[in-house]
């Protein structure tokens, strides 16, 4: 569906939503106004900013991304687009990371902190939860948390 006929599909709901809320003032009709309307930005937005491949080269340098492959890096600079773009809370996860793995420091050659603070400017708290493997007796992982400096 093209960007003009979701707009006026949207517009068409909430034209029929502002006749009930005439007819019935409900605040619960203006509630689902504001929903759609948010919804339509959300969904117009994304695309651009799920986009990683208009980046500059700089930018891709910088955070070691690999545009159209799976990698925390990418993930990173998504991060960094969405905070960028207002998105208040932003959740990271990485399915191969392992700090016990010696591959780390290969798979990560910045800091993970280093690479967090390129999300934005501003300080910001990152919990990193590490959580024990079932039936490993060996593994010591509780929930170490990394706070970065504010």
């Amino acid at each position: 569906m093209s960007r003009n006929i979701r707009k006026a599909s949207i517009d068409a709901i909430n034209k029929v939503n502002e006749q009930e809320y005439e007819e019935y003032n409900d605040p619960e009709i203006l509630s689902r106004i504001s929903q759609y309307e948010m919804a339509y930005r959300m969904q117009i937005t994304a695309p651009e900013v799920m986009n990683i491949n208009d980046e500059p080269q700089y930018i891709h340098d910088m955070y070691g991304t690999k545009p159209g492959k799976a990698c925390f890096a990418n993930n990173v600079l998504l991060a960094r687009k969405l905070v960028e773009k207002g998105v208040r809370f932003v959740q990271l996860f990485d399915w191969g990371w392992d700090a016990h793995i010696e591959e780390f420091q290969v798979l990560y050659p910045t800091p993970i902190s280093e690479s967090l603070e390129l999300i934005a400017p501003k300080p910001f708290t990152v919990t990193l939860q590490e959580k024990p493997i079932p039936g490993d007796s060996s593994s010591t992982a509780t929930d170490p948390t990394d706070t970065l400096p504010r």
